[in-house]
């Protein structure tokens, strides 16, 4: 972008915006921090318009922060159910005895094959009963021993 497009631009953003540009030059061009430059003179802004764009960014910033704690937040409150979840059904828990793991174990392995057939029902719908019934009839021969 040349120093005029970039002098276009700046003249369309807010001062809390200009601001932000030139209290941050190492993340702009050398070119944008220069139109920036420039259009911060042509604004003429005063110290109390200043010290109100710098007032919005720190409060654009909290605001920032505080979204980003709370996701964190939920983000570690979904981990801690989901380890809850696979300790209790963990198949090589050593506490538990080796009968209890092995049906563990094996409930894991049906409901992996049940999603599986279920996604498979979902892909070969649309080309009608008849070929998934056909599918289907495929699909519990390979389960069958033997």
């Amino acid at each position: 972008m040349e120093k005029h497009n970039f002098g276009e631009y700046y003249r369309t953003i807010s001062n809390a915006e200009l601001v932000s540009v030139l209290d941050n030059p190492s993340g702009y061009q050398p070119q944008a921090i220069e139109a920036a430059k420039d259009e911060f003179s042509a604004r003429l802004l005063s110290e109390e318009e200043i010290s109100i764009a710098r007032q919005e960014i720190l409060v654009k910033q909290f605001s920032n922060e505080k979204q980003s704690r709370k996701l964190k937040d939920i983000e570690e409150g979904v981990k801690g159910v989901g380890l809850k979840v696979f300790e209790s059904i963990n198949p090589l828990d050593s506490e538990v005895s080796p009968i209890q793991r092995r049906i563990r174990l094996i409930c894991i392995a049906f409901t992996c094959n049940r999603q599986y057939l279920i996604g498979q029902q979902r892909i070969f719908s649309f080309l009608g009963p008849d070929i998934f019934s056909r599918c289907r009839c495929k699909l519990s021969y390979q389960l069958l021993p033997g």
